[in-house]
């Protein structure tokens, strides 16, 4: 990796813990026994959490298992130069694909918490929390994570794929890509790993200052209208992802789908900022509706309502991640969110350009575990849809077979947990 030349005493450190990490899972695999055992409880959100209680109950309108008779093509037959498309049921389904975690506490994270399984975890955040204290800026904005002078909350984030990820797996339909049958072995975003941008703001800042007149308009409704119109189109033109167009990720270490977070300095951030599709130069992904506009992608959030604000900051970090680790899933207008912890009686997914209005600032005031008291940390579930292309006549019975597969995971596999 480039970025090894250039840092020593924490990329020797970053190192040692890759080779662990690779170590940690080699085991994990050879003793599935252990990747099951009672120590996963202790993970706040794992793959058991989408079917207990009111998020069980949620599920399947989460999922939205659907089919679309004649609607793709399966295969082609004839020869080369007369090739025939033989027509296929589409299928579709929403699965989580990640988790983001958003925090005021630095240095911590609620998924390295009371269990030696995510002894990797721990160090990979501990080396995380060493650079930035490296890298603090000299205004001392985001000192402690604490609410300042008024002007609002400093989120410290984390992504990473579910834990045991793959009881979220279905029949032709898979979640994120490669094994995550056990806690993952390495985060796959870390603030603190980029905080020359998420503190400081230093790649941004050009990019906010030009599309200040369109951040503006975000708040009035008329902008919002059109948004949402552009979020609509950019929705079509891209499609949705499929099994066979998944996106290419980097070295898969841990087998978590994904490449571990890395130290990314302020002169390859604005670098990365000008390569290719990066959110900065696309206009159409710059107003969040009522959260107020993606620029600048930094920690300090200014809404008074923590919901709120956490739900802004893990927007903002799955952005920042998309561009400086490439090949990270990010955030597409057609995801879907659902609040994970602090646990609620609000447990449905949503789509905050039309329903975070109402969605979100219940959360904190209908929990009960919550009661008098605010939440420390946030976690979100990003859910996006997975399509694929089966032989014709056979979609109907697709979706019957995926909805006994949820309640069966409900009843049998996650009853307990």
């Amino acid at each position: 990796m480039p970025f090894l030349k250039k840092f020593r005493f924490e990329n020797r450190a970053f190192s040692s813990f890759l080779r662990t990490s690779y170590l940690s899972s080699f085991t994990t695999l050879c003793f599935p026994n252990h990747a099951y055992s009672d120590k996963w409880q202790a993970a706040p959100v794992h793959a058991c959490s989408f079917y207990k209680g009111g998020y069980g109950a949620a599920f399947e309108s989460c999922a939205e298992p659907e089919q679309r008779p004649m609607g793709c093509t399966y295969a082609h037959t004839g020869p080369s130069w007369a090739r025939v498309p033989i027509p296929g049921d589409e299928i579709s389904m929403y699965l989580p694909e990640y988790l983001i975690e958003v925090t005021p506490s630095e240095g911590k994270s609620q998924f390295v918490n009371n269990s030696p399984d995510t002894s990797a975890l721990k160090e990979h955040l501990k080396l995380a929390h060493k650079w930035q204290n490296r890298h603090k800026p000299f205004n001392g904005l985001a000192a402690g994570g604490q609410q300042l002078n008024g002007r609002g909350q400093f989120w410290h984030a984390r992504m990473l794929p579910v834990p045991y990820g793959g009881l979220l797996n279905f029949s032709n339909i898979a979640a994120t890509p490669g094994p995550t049958d056990f806690i993952p072995t390495c985060f796959t975003g870390l603030s603190e790993f980029l905080s020359d941008q998420w503190m400081k703001g230093i790649a941004d800042k050009p990019f906010a200052l030009a599309w200040s007149p369109l951040l503006l308009a975000c708040r009035h409704p008329a902008g919002r209208a059109i948004n949402e119109g552009l979020l609509q189109r950019n929705a079509i033109a891209g499609g949705q992802s499929s099994m066979g167009s998944l996106p290419d990720v980097d070295t898969n270490i841990g087998g978590v789908g994904g490449s571990c977070s890395y130290p990314v300095s302020a002169k390859q951030a604005i670098a990365l900022n000008l390569a290719g599709n990066t959110d900065a130069l696309n206009p159409g992904v710059q107003c969040l509706g009522p959260l107020g506009g993606l620029l600048p992608r930094q920690g300090l959030i200014p809404h008074q309502n923590r919901p709120l604000g956490a739900h802004t900051a893990a927007w903002k970090f799955a952005s920042l991640v998309k561009t400086m680790h490439p090949g990270s899933p990010g955030i597409t207008s057609n995801d879907k969110w659902q609040m994970m912890y602090p646990r609620s009686a609000r447990s449905s997914c949503y789509r905050p350009s039309s329903s975070i209005d109402m969605a979100l600032p219940k959360f904190e005031f209908r929990s009960p575990m919550m009661a008098g008291r605010k939440a420390e940390s946030y976690i979100f579930a990003i859910w996006r849809k997975r399509t694929r292309c089966i032989k014709a006549h056979t979609g109907a019975v697709w979706k019957v077979q995926m909805i006994g597969e949820i309640q069966t995971k409900k009843s049998s596999i996650c009853p307990m947990l």
